[in-house]
């Protein structure tokens, strides 16, 4: 039975194969601030999602100014070139020291893109999370929506000044290929 047990737990550790990040920001008229979290997970955490396969996870703060939009962000109602600090990290060795977690060139704030839409956490009331690397082009990411609709409270429609919001990835970041 012990076998069997054995055979079936979590095997953390390992290589560093899986990336998730989420963000929280407060928004004004002139930007955004806030924190960026990236979390790394073992080999094996996509089958399912465990969280004995989190490996360590890397704070950064975030601030952005408002700029144009960017191609391929969904009737993009915010774009922000992005600025990163890095601020707290229990990674060991090279697990999120590349420059590109700290890349983050623009994040804009739109349309949920149609491939989101079934798995929105707030039909209705998300926007659309996109992201961008190069600062040229900008790809769905996930959802942003205002904090308190985790707590069922009222909030305004929209982007709203003054609002916290919570940027909610769609998708993992596969570091194994």
């Amino acid at each position: 039975m012990l076998l069997t047990l054995l055979a079936c737990a979590p095997d953390p550790g390992g290589d560093v194969v899986w990336a998730v990040d989420y963000a929280t920001v407060t928004v004004d008229a002139f930007g955004v601030e806030g924190q960026h979290v990236w979390v790394f997970y073992s080999e094996g955490w996509d089958k399912k999602y465990d969280e004995a396969y989190h490996s360590c996870t890397l704070l950064q703060s975030i601030t952005g100014d408002l700029v144009d939009p960017i191609d391929g962000c969904a009737d993009c109602q915010a774009t922000y070139a992005i600025e990163t600090e890095d601020l707290e990290s229990d990674c060991l060795g090279t697990v999120g020291a590349e420059p590109a977690y700290g890349g983050l060139a623009v994040i804009g704030i739109g349309s949920v893109a149609e491939d989101l839409a079934d798995d929105d956490p707030h039909p209705g009331d998300s926007l659309g999370w996109y992201l961008s690397f190069d600062g040229v082009a900008a790809e769905s990411h996930g959802w942003a929506y205002a904090d308190d609709l985790d707590y069922d409270r009222e909030v305004e429609d929209g982007w709203v000044d003054g609002q916290v919001y919570t940027l909610w990835p769609a998708y993992a970041w596969d570091l194994g290929e």
